[in-house]
């Protein structure tokens, strides 16, 4: 699922939206994401409501934002 898409991110150079609501992304799954923001500075837009991060997630995504500057 969306370690998946993550790694497939990691070294993006056109997708500026991703856009996954309601697709069960977990705590795993934003943790992949976290990973992937830290070195991708094309993505400015960054939308998954509606999934299951739970407390662990939103920390990973909280802290990735510390040092991706690119999001919107």
């Amino acid at each position: 699922g969306m370690t998946v898409i993550a790694a497939a991110l990691h070294n993006n150079y056109f997708l500026k939206a991703l856009n996954v609501p309601s697709n069960g992304v977990c705590a795993d799954g934003a943790k992949a994401v976290s990973d992937m923001l830290r070195h991708n500075t094309v993505l400015c837009v960054l939308f998954f409501p509606y999934n299951e991060l739970g407390d662990d997630g939103a920390r990973w995504i909280a802290q990735c934002l510390e040092h991706n500057h690119s999001l919107q």
